[in-house]
Formats: C-alpha cells, structure tokens, sequence
C-alpha cells in the first residue's frame, strides 16, 4: 500500500491520478456527471461555495469514500481539493434521461430533514425529464 501512496504522490497531472485510479481500483469510479439536477439548487449552491464560487469538474460517483482504504481515502482528498463533489453511489444516482446527479432515496429524505430546498416528493428522475 505505501508503495501506491508513493506512486500517487508522484502523478504529475489530474489525468493521471484519474488513470492510476482505475487502474488500482477499477470498480471504485461508477460514473459522472457534469451537474447536479435543477430539482436540487441547494446541492448546487453548496457545491459552488466549496469549489470557490463555480464548480469547476464534475460530480463522481464512487463504491465508497475510503472508509477502510487509505489509496481510496487520498484519492478522494485529491479529487475534493481539484473541484470535484465525490458522492458515494448508494447516496447519489444519475438521472437516467439527463444524467445530472440526483440523490437516493435515503439521502432526498436527509436533505428534507435538514431543511435544504427538495421538491415535494422523490422521483427516480429529474422533474422536468419524465
């Protein structure tokens, strides 16, 4: 394992840690997505305010966030830090007409508690896309 922290200490640009990435753990990355869905402004808006006003990647959905893997867990920071929302895939889905990031179930009904702006209720699909 130190012998890949090592590794990924020396990648020299995002792409490559991308590829280094898949290439140790081909089953972590699910997908990505360049938005989150309009049904979701906070999710945005958030997004923005972490990534300095605009968010400048995309959102990637991932097997975990590197809670018992520490190659998982730096690659996770180095993604954050470079802009991207990194979202587990049993949290965050993509919509299947549009491909914005929509979240599960389980976290729609988080967000409500939470007071963040949700529609009324869950769809399996952005509003608008039906």
């Amino acid at each position: 394992m130190n012998d890949d922290l090592e590794q990924l200490k020396n990648l020299p640009t995002l792409g490559s840690v991308l590829d280094f990435a898949k290439r140790k753990r081909p089953d972590w990355i699910i997908g990505f997505s360049p938005k989150y869905s309009d049904d979701y402004p906070d999710l945005t808006s958030n997004w923005k305010k972490y990534a300095n006003g605009k968010p400048t990647t995309q959102i990637m959905l991932v097997e975990k966030l590197g809670e018992e893997d520490d190659l998982i867990k730096h690659l996770c920071e180095i993604f954050t830090m470079s802009g991207f929302s990194v979202r587990r895939k049993k949290e965050f889905f993509l919509c299947p007409v549009c491909g914005a990031a929509l979240p599960s179930r389980g976290m729609y009904e988080y967000l409500k508690d939470v007071g963040k702006s949700v529609p009324v209720e869950w769809k399996p699909g952005c509003l608008l896309c039906k």
